[in-house]
């Protein structure tokens, strides 16, 4: 599991989540769901949108950018499966 991979079930699902229901979702202690939500909010890569402190709850919109095994796929020209 990493946070790409959270971010795609965030993305896939449309909810908004806090630690505690990312945690429980993806089977993952709430310290690592945290950790994941933190990079999700904070990176370029990823679009969010929040309902703000406290207790802040975090949905994934749109996720930008390539995987590196797309980028692998799109230089060996094969077509990328629908996400």
């Amino acid at each position: 599991m990493d946070t790409m991979t959270a971010a795609k079930h965030m993305e896939n699902t449309g909810k908004l989540y806090n630690a505690a229901d990312l945690a429980a979702e993806l089977n993952v202690s709430a310290r690592v769901a945290s950790g994941y939500l933190c990079n999700i909010r904070l990176s370029n890569k990823y679009n969010t949108e929040d309902d703000g402190l406290p207790a802040r709850r975090v949905r994934v919109l749109k996720i930008t950018g390539h995987a590196s095994s797309d980028l692998w796929k799109l230089a060996l020209g094969i077509k990328r499966s629908a996400a």
